[in-house]
């Protein structure tokens, strides 16, 4: 029975987690509270809490503490629902007046134009024919709700008539134009011709110039180029990082030397991104040697009794090494086993490629650029 009441705890617990951080990310507040309902079933989690507090909740207790918590998330979503069903009958309501304002306006123009059309007709054609064509588009389209046949009429002889004022206007304008361009290339032309024959001369003595400097700028160049790819791997952290701290209890110096891969990895939801790995060598004076490697954000596949991965230096034979995942359980770090071999090999290559195996995302490989470890 007590197997059975495991099992469960971690059947649920593992699904309130997932459910936690789905919603995490689309209602913060129940992802909250499913991810705590988690921690209070996932066995090693109640295990941690015990060994720090030496406290336990009760069965009982912690059945009703997980009822509360889950309808909680269940009266905010539908406190939410509510508001948004509110929010959108009052948007409706909102947009219904609008229209009707707009139908009574429209409704209005139209019986002012039934009742003026006589007028409003006789100005338009006044309009027209004195060459106001503005005025005639403008109090056309003011009533043209009416859908007035012969203010329709009017209104497109006014369009026409603009339009070809426009064209007109625009065809002398390029005529203009081109009369200018001809002048301008003509000109132009003699000044080319100029400057063509000065070029020339200014050419020859620049040739001289840079010949004599050539080799020196070309050797300038080659350094900098190299220095920059190297400040840049640096910046990158895809070379080697070194560091030195006192341990905090005053046992000694922590040394570590780090590089971050040279390839990324792009993993499924919910741990997508673009990501590199870390490896890193560290001497503690409690710890001792470890050989540790770590991704951003993922599940290493390693269990409780450790798991093996999948190491190659430079072009030479894949060697498997035990791995086993921190104190802490971690699925982003790995504690790499057999330092020595390791270090001895790092130390010689120039290259290290590491293939491990991921939770849902199968199996990935790392490549980092190993050279020149002085560490």
């Amino acid at each position: 029975m007590k197997y059975v009441y495991t099992a469960l705890n971690w059947i649920f617990g593992v699904l309130f987690l997932l459910i936690g951080l789905i919603f995490f990310f689309a209602s913060t507040f129940e992802g909250i509270i499913f991810i705590i309902v988690a921690l209070l079933l996932i066995p090693p989690v109640r295990n941690f809490a015990y060994s720090k507090t030496n406290k336990e909740i009760p069965v009982k207790a912690r059945a009703i503490l997980i009822f509360v918590l889950l309808i909680a998330p269940f009266i905010s979503i539908a406190q939410r629902e509510a508001k948004f069903q509110k929010k959108v009958a009052q948007e409706a309501q909102v947009q219904a007046e609008k229209q009707a304002a707009i139908d009574r306006e429209r409704q209005k123009t139209i019986d002012y134009f039934n009742a003026n059309s006589d007028k409003i007709l006789s100005d338009a054609r006044a309009y027209l024919n004195r060459g106001e064509y503005k005025e005639v588009i403008s109090l056309s389209s003011k009533y043209s709700v009416a859908e007035n046949k012969e203010l329709t009429e009017l209104n497109s002889k006014a369009q026409a008539e603009m339009a070809a004022i426009k064209k007109a206007k625009k065809e002398a304008q390029e005529k203009a134009q081109a009369e200018m361009a001809a002048v301008e290339k003509a000109k132009k032309e003699a000044q080319e011709k100029a400057q063509a024959e000065m070029a020339a001369i200014e050419k020859a003595k620049k040739e001289a110039q840079e010949k004599a400097e050539n080799d020196i700028k070309t050797e300038k160049a080659k350094r900098a180029a190299v220095e920059k790819q190297e400040l840049l791997k640096k910046a990158l952290g895809l070379s080697w990082n070194y560091n030195e701290s006192q341990d905090k209890m005053g046992r000694g110096t922590i040394k570590t030397a780090s590089i971050h891969s040279i390839n990324t990895v792009n993993f499924e939801f919910p741990y997508q991104g673009e990501q590199r790995a870390t490896l890193q060598l560290r001497v503690h004076p409690k710890h001792g040697k470890d050989v540790i490697f770590g991704i951003e954000q993922g599940q290493f596949q390693c269990g409780f009794n450790g798991c093996s991965i999948t190491v190659r230096f430079d072009e030479g034979k894949p060697q498997n090494f035990r791995a086993a995942q921190p104190a802490d359980n971690d699925t982003t770090t790995l504690f790499i086993k057999n330092y020595p071999s390791f270090y001895s090999a790092a130390k010689k290559s120039k290259k290290i490629y590491i293939e491990a195996t991921f939770y849902q995302q199968g199996t990935r490989v790392f490549e980092f650029d190993s050279a020149d470890l002085k560490f």
